[in-house]
């Protein structure tokens, strides 16, 4: 009897080991399944990471890129204004300088030069006066706004702006300020009749 149960506890040894064997194996199993798992879901992380952070660095140099461009056809929309506001300004800067010749010519024969001259001064003045309508009309105000908008954040840039509309603002005071003196001279001119 000692043989048969000594058969029997080893066969129950034997079922134990062999349900251990499975449950080990089974427990590899599953423990490279979670491994797997969770290397693969790490990389997908990092992948997925690395495609958002290339994404909004490719957006922020498109943005950077798109306002180095308006801030680039700024510039040269207030290069050009200048030089429209420079040119009218020295035109009436010639015609002030010819005014005081006009006070200077004699009384007899006075009459018929100036009516030989108000027709060159009254198209000086209508070129000058569309001259300081395109200025006004260009907008300069706007988008001399629009550029501090896009120039947030840039101290040098943003004070480089105010000084550039403060500029332009004392060009039209004076071409304004010319404007007037000339239209007063040739309106003297005109009452010598």
């Amino acid at each position: 009897m000692d043989d048969n149960l000594l058969e029997q506890r080893l066969a129950q040894l034997e079922r134990r080991l062999a349900e251990m064997a499975h449950a080990l194996r089974y427990a590899e199993s599953r423990a490279r399944s979670y491994l797997r798992f969770g290397i693969l879901s790490s990389t997908m992380v990092i992948t997925i990471v690395v495609a958002v952070l290339a994404f909004f660095q490719g957006v922020a140099q498109f943005e950077l890129d798109r306002m180095t461009h308006q801030i680039d056809e700024m510039s040269e929309r207030i290069t050009q204004t200048k030089g429209f506001a420079d040119q009218a300004l020295q035109e009436l800067e010639d015609q002030r300088d010819r005014l005081p010749d006009l006070d200077a010519l004699p009384d007899a024969g006075t009459n018929q030069r100036v009516e030989l001259m108000q027709p060159s001064f009254r198209a000086q003045l209508a070129s000058l006066e569309t001259d300081v309508a395109a200025i006004k009309s260009s907008n300069v105000v706007g988008k001399v706004a629009q550029i501090e908008s896009i120039l947030k954040g840039d101290v040098m840039r943003l004070l480089s702006v105010p000084l550039l509309r403060s500029q332009l603002d004392s060009y039209r005071a004076l071409a304004e300020r010319d404007m007037d003196t000339l239209g007063e001279g040739i309106e003297r001119v005109a009452t010598r009749d």
